[in-house]
Formats: structure tokens, sequence, C-alpha cells
């Protein structure tokens, strides 16, 4: 991204307003519909472009689409077989590690 070199001061107007300058806003590729996220940090203030945006429900909603696909996947596997299946590999991968020294 190439941004402008400017160095601007400006003021806020009667309702805490500030304009952000368009080169600037062109290099952002910020328009009317781009949500901002804005941060206090220290004494500043940081504003930077949003480009997705999750809602909760978007979020619990994929996260119960996941547990709904892989419900009972594993109910019927035998778990000793496969702690001991993992246990070799484990140390299968730590032997090789170890020649490796």
């Amino acid at each position: 991204m190439n941004l402008p070199k400017k160095f601007i001061i400006t003021s806020t107007n009667q309702k805490g307003q500030v304009v952000i300058p368009t080169d600037y806003r062109k290099a952002l590729e910020i328009n009317e519909s781009t949500p901002l996220q804005i941060t206090l940090v220290g004494h500043s203030v940081h504003i930077h472009p949003i480009e997705d945006v999750r809602i909760k429900s978007d979020t619990e909603d994929s996260y119960k689409y996941a547990l709904d696909r892989t419900r009972g996947k594993w109910a019927n596997d035998d778990w000793s077989k496969l702690s001991k299946k993992r246990a070799q590999i484990e140390l299968k991968a730590s032997k090789e590690r170890k020649a490796g020294w």
C-alpha cells in the first residue's frame, strides 16, 4: 500500500467528527460503506478499515455446524487401540529426532 506522505493538521467539528482526507481514503480504499475500527492507543487514535465482520450468531452457527458434522464420528472407535497407535507414532518420531542429533 502506498500511503500519501503528507502531514495534515485538522480539528473536529462541533459533533467531534473528523474528515479523513480524500487521498488517505483512496490509499486505504475507504468509502462511505467501509466499516472502521477506532482504537485508543495511549494518547492517539488509530483508525483501521475492516475487511470482514463476523457477528456472534455467525460464529455460533459455524461452530454448531462443525459439531453437527462431526457428531458421532468417533463413537465406535477403540480408544485403547488408538492410544497405543498414537504412542507408537510419537515414540518413533522421538527416536528419529534423537538419531538426528
